[in-house]
């Protein structure tokens, strides 16, 4: 009797789910419709789902569960608004794979995929998605490697949201450095990527052309490498807030993609990028924008780093030399005695055309921590001695925007019974100093 309770036991132990395949056939486009498949019956979360070019591709309108899903060459797959799709495993090493075109106006959830090497969603490179709706990707468990892999096209909408909580590797790869190809990412709604989780290596990888356009905000958070790693052509036209770990951050290299010599990531006019983490730059970065380094780790370039804007430091690490060329504005940490005007506060290119507008204490710009004069670009304090995180507001007359960022001013007592006064340095024909 032990001996048969012992072999039921080993029995048990090696049962698995066996997964069921439905397969599509598009008598009509209503998904729940049972004699849409094959066989017979509605997809259920235990079945393998593939979809193939049909006479009629599916609408869901439904909540509907799969294991995974298989969108095949030329099927269109139309998630309406009302729409919810679950994936909670995976086939062919992805949760959701796309050969055909995706559009989603409802709901994608896709979790529990961390066994083996199992993507999020895979986009093929003739595959596209056009997200409108709102897509989650590890709430829980996560994936067991990227969560979103894109070798296609990719659009994120203004109303489109791409949330990635918990993955295997990186949170979006678009393009591959060692595969020939033109994936294409471009956001106009919002992404986050490990804001809610953890994202063991990078944020987002990019080898071929990504681009945040505007009103797209992407940020990320939580991730044990690199916010991003651009290998190809990264382009900001509004918002990036990078939080990544203080020596790492901003990663701008092209070496070992087949797709690219150059790697060129962008800040555009007006656009803004809150980058708390460093910089490492071998190749070319543009900044007509908006960026604020707050990061206390050097930056390491090597490449070009051209500055038409402003750039704000935490710390004074901005290497001077042929890789930085400032042509407008940059906020170094500045330390004085507080002893009337400060001269020569801010780096300015010739000519600067941005204007700053006020110096405060507080971000909302309310309160006013002294007045700068631009002809001089000296301050004025009207704050006592201390450590401060300041406020600079600036203005893009010819763009027609204005921008906020942090400034570090650190005000040493004057020495007591010391009388502050301005005074004129000048040399002799000698070399020394006269007052």
């Amino acid at each position: 009797m032990k001996k048969v309770i012992a072999l039921l036991f080993a029995i048990l132990l090696t049962v698995t789910v066996v997964y069921a395949q439905k397969t599509w056939l598009g008598t009509s486009s209503d998904w729940n419709e049972a004699s849409n498949w094959s066989p017979n019956g509605v997809p259920g979360s235990t079945d393998d789902v593939t979809i193939p070019a049909t006479a009629n591709d599916p609408t869901l309108s439904v909540n509907a569960n799969t294991n995974a899903l298989l969108l095949g060459t030329g099927a269109t797959l139309t998630i309406n608004a009302n729409g919810v799709l679950y994936v909670k495993g995976a086939q062919n090493l992805s949760g959701l794979r796309i050969n055909g075109a995706l559009n989603n106006n409802g709901q994608i959830l896709i979790d529990d995929l961390t066994g083996g090497s199992n993507l999020g969603i895979w986009i093929d490179a003739n595959g596209s998605v056009n997200n409108r709706g709102s897509i989650m990707i590890g709430s829980s468990s996560g994936t067991g490697n990227t969560g979103i892999l894109n070798l296609g096209n990719f659009t994120n909408g203004e109303d489109g949201s791409i949330l990635i909580v918990n993955t295997g590797q990186n949170g979006i790869e678009n393009g591959k450095p060692t595969i020939n190809g033109n994936a294409v990412f471009v956001n106009r709604g919002y992404i986050g990527v490990g804001v809610e989780g953890a994202i063991p290596k990078n944020g987002i990888a990019n080898a071929t052309t990504f681009t945040n356009k505007k009103p797209g905000y992407i940020e990320t958070a939580n991730t044990s490498a690199f916010a991003i790693v651009n290998q190809g052509s990264f382009y900001n036209g509004h918002r990036l807030r990078l939080d990544a770990p203080p020596h790492m951050g901003l990663n701008n290299r092209a070496k070992g993609n087949v797709n690219s010599t150059l790697a060129e990531f962008v800040n555009a006019n007006c656009a803004t990028i809150s980058l708390f983490g460093r910089i490492l730059n071998s190749d070319k970065i543009t900044n007509n924008g908006f960026f604020s380094l707050l990061s206390v780790s050097a930056p390491s370039v090597t490449g070009q780093l051209i500055n038409n804007g402003v750039m704000a430091e935490a710390d004074d690490y901005l290497p001077y030399g042929s890789g930085l060329v400032n042509n407008e504005m940059i906020l170094r940490p500045v330390e004085a005695v507080h002893c009337g005007t400060i001269p020569s506060v801010f780096d300015l290119g010739s000519p600067a055309h941005l204007k700053i507008t006020g110096v405060f204490t507080d971000f909302a710009a309310t309160s006013p921590a002294g007045s700068y004069d631009r002809m001089g670009n000296t301050f004025s304090p009207a704050i006592g001695a201390g450590d401060y995180t300041l406020y600079v507001k600036i203005k893009d007359p010819a763009n027609n925007c204005d921008a906020i960022l942090p400034w570090k001013l650190n005000l040493l007592p004057a020495m007591p019974d010391a009388q502050c006064q301005d005074i004129s340095v000048s040399l002799n024909a000698q070399g020394i100093v006269q007052l």
